[in-house]
């Protein structure tokens, strides 16, 4: 935001010609960076392939109830007839965040886009409470074939989810000197007990 100080404009000249000098202030604000995506967004919009709507923070999602009821348990519960969203036109699912459930969904999506590793904690969060194991493959598979993710951060990740197969490989790796290291590391404390007697006994 700005606003010009003083009434009127000061005139000066500068090479025969006369110019005008404004003095503004400005004031900066924070602000966030919008986290959607547009490649996802599209992802939602209807066509023949879709059959549901899902209506998570105000945003409408048009998505196939038989991929969703592949890949999670609780979306074949949630579109059972026992259950009365399953005749229910638009469905709302208010406990969830749209920007990590679009995430989630575009990674099952025939048109995959994988997630940034920012959102790699949240989808997993949202894969356990949706019943998804897929989610939790996929996303390992991602973090052993490239990460911009610490050691350390990838090892907490992958304990605090229970990935135990990714959890060995990064104990394989560690040597006595990583160990003398780690002692002194405040991080590893959110380690589950299971996990640090693998690193140091």
């Amino acid at each position: 935001m700005s606003r010009r100080i003083g009434a009127v404009s000061d005139l000066y000249w500068h090479d025969g010609s006369v110019r005008y000098k404004l003095k503004y202030e400005m004031t900066l604000q924070p602000y966030c960076l919008s986290s959607r995506c547009s490649g996802i967004d599209t992802q939602f919009f209807s066509s023949d392939d879709t059959d549901v709507t899902l209506e998570i923070e105000n945003y409408q999602l048009n998505v196939n109830s038989h991929i969703l009821k592949i890949h999670s348990d609780y979306f074949k519960r949630l579109f059972s007839s026992k259950f009365k969203e399953y005749s229910m036109e638009v469905i709302s699912m208010p406990t969830v965040r749209y920007e990590v459930f679009a995430r989630l969904l575009a990674m099952i999506n025939p048109n995959v886009i994988f997630p940034s590793e920012e959102f790699y904690d949240s989808i997993l969060d949202l894969a356990d409470y949706l019943s998804m194991p897929s989610i939790y493959r996929i996303i390992e598979q991602l973090l052993r074939r490239k990460t911009h993710l610490t050691f350390t951060e990838v090892l907490l990740l992958a304990d605090k989810h229970g990935m135990e197969g990714l959890v060995d490989e990064c104990v394989r790796h560690i040597t006595m000197e990583h160990k003398s290291r780690m002692t002194m590391v405040d991080e590893l404390q959110g380690l589950s007990t299971i996990t640090k007697k693998k690193i140091f006994d």
